[in-house]
């Protein structure tokens, strides 16, 4: 059992990714410092409304309450500046997955879970028969966003080819989440191959 600071988020992050975050609210500028005092990481969780979410943690009360993922990504910074609007910038890379087993808020509002973490995924070089997935991640990491974040790329294991496309390609909120659940890596590649060819015929 480990207990982390979790920060809610509409977007799903893997193991091996990285994600840009603008902080300001004084909760999570108190998270942020605590972390990089601390040396250590805080956790990421899916909070989209717009997503049906399996089994999620409801957190608050009456209309002000809301849902979020049991399942998330423990991250590290990895880098911060200050934004031209002031705001911290900060880059955070995705570790290892974890499930919410409990959840509490702390005084400021913050989200504060005990968490099981989940052992990293068995992975395999991607089939001969996924290539086109491995081009199809390449050309998107040419886009200028995608360069800024400083992607180191894994072309070869299947569970980093996996992640990386659910992460960058525009799949909606509760397919990246089903995604983040599954443990396994050639899996994964299957329903994105096929999520690919349901977008292509709508």
């Amino acid at each position: 059992m480990r207990i982390i600071p979790t920060f809610p988020l509409p977007a799903v992050l893997f193991p091996g990714g990285k994600t840009l975050l603008q902080i300001f609210e004084p909760r999570y500028l108190s998270m942020v410092k605590a972390c990089m005092k601390a040396n250590e990481g805080f956790g990421v969780v899916l909070a989209d409304p717009s997503a049906s979410l399996h089994d999620p943690v409801e957190v608050g009360q009456g209309k002000s309450s809301y849902q979020i993922a049991r399942y998330g990504t423990l991250c590290s910074i990895v880098d911060f500046d200050l934004g031209k609007n002031g705001h911290l910038q900060i880059t955070i890379q995705g570790d290892a997955k974890f499930h919410i087993d409990a959840l509490s808020i702390a005084d400021d509002g913050l989200l504060i879970s005990e968490v099981s973490m989940i052992a990293a995924e068995v992975s395999a070089p991607v089939p001969k028969g996924k290539q086109h997935l491995v081009e199809l991640l390449q050309t998107l990491a040419q886009h200028a966003t995608i360069q800024t974040l400083g992607l180191e790329l894994d072309l070869i294991n299947a569970d980093q080819v996996g992640g990386r496309l659910v992460e960058l390609l525009p799949h909606c909120s509760e397919f990246k989440q089903e995604m983040l659940e599954l443990s396994d890596p050639q899996q994964r590649l299957e329903e994105i191959e096929a999520q690919l060819l349901r977008l292509q015929h709508e």
